[in-house]
């Protein structure tokens, strides 16, 4: 509505969005285990109504059309280069993720998410911790949903239902919490899966919940232990051989 050019929207977006979990996170990451997940649902939902109820600002319940297309030098990106700039937003937040978790602060993470207590007796704020990854998330979320407005070309409340907000959920639990291979594997799978097996649309959370307890009762690590389990044992098979 302000016109600005689609790559300064990127920046505000990516701003905006870490200074909003700042906000949020200030209250919410002291909290723990199941307090702290509905904390973060119930601000979901109510983004949800607020923006159903933003009137002009939000476009409502039909949200935001005729976004511009995004371009480069005044050229139109196509669909098949904005697919390529998606990829290669993947990839870079993969290697950005990967080397952040194989730093000191990255093991601060992991510290302060297996066991706070023991990090804090170390000297590692678990509060800060948290809230420091939660605005990184944030920062790249932002980065996803600019990528959605500009591939779409709009922004429809729909992304915003708590439907799709545990099919995500639901992406990282299939694939192996902590595991950069098992969120790849699990969204993969869960986006083709209801494809494959012929449902139609609205079942897809049937079918999630049910790969779901399969994966609960059969790899409790998610997609990534199988992986990680089959990995280990292919020398030995190719030894037997």
């Amino acid at each position: 509505q302000l016109h600005f050019s689609p790559w300064l929207c990127l920046i505000c977006a990516i701003l905006a969005v870490a200074i909003l979990a700042a906000l949020i996170g200030l209250p919410v990451t002291r909290l723990k285990g199941l307090y702290l997940a509905v904390a973060t649902l119930a601000f979901s939902l109510f983004v949800e109504v607020l923006v159903n109820q933003g009137g002009a600002l939000t476009g409502g319940g039909y949200g935001i059309h005729d976004i511009p297309p995004l371009t480069i030098l005044g050229a139109r990106v196509s669909a098949t280069s904005l697919y390529l700039l998606a990829l290669g937003a993947l990839v870079l937040t993969i290697v950005v993720i990967n080397n952040l978790l194989n730093s000191k602060f990255g093991r601060e993470i992991i510290a302060s998410r297996d066991h706070a207590d023991a990090a804090a007796a170390a000297g590692i704020d678990p509060a800060a911790t948290k809230l420091l990854v939660l605005v990184i998330a944030a920062s790249f979320a932002a980065v996803a949903g600019w990528l959605h407005a500009f591939y779409y070309l709009n922004l429809n409340p729909v992304i915003l239902s708590p439907e799709l907000t545990f099919i995500w959920f639901f992406m990282v639990l299939v694939g192996g919490l902590g595991s950069m291979t098992g969120v790849v594997l699990g969204s993969v799978l869960l986006t083709l899966a209801p494809e494959f097996l012929g449902f139609a649309a609205g079942q897809t959370v049937l079918v999630i919940g049910i790969l779901l307890i399969a994966v609960t009762l059969f790899a409790p690590r998610g997609l990534a232990g199988l992986v990680a389990d089959w990995t280990k044992l292919a020398p030995f098979q190719q030894g037997d051989k």
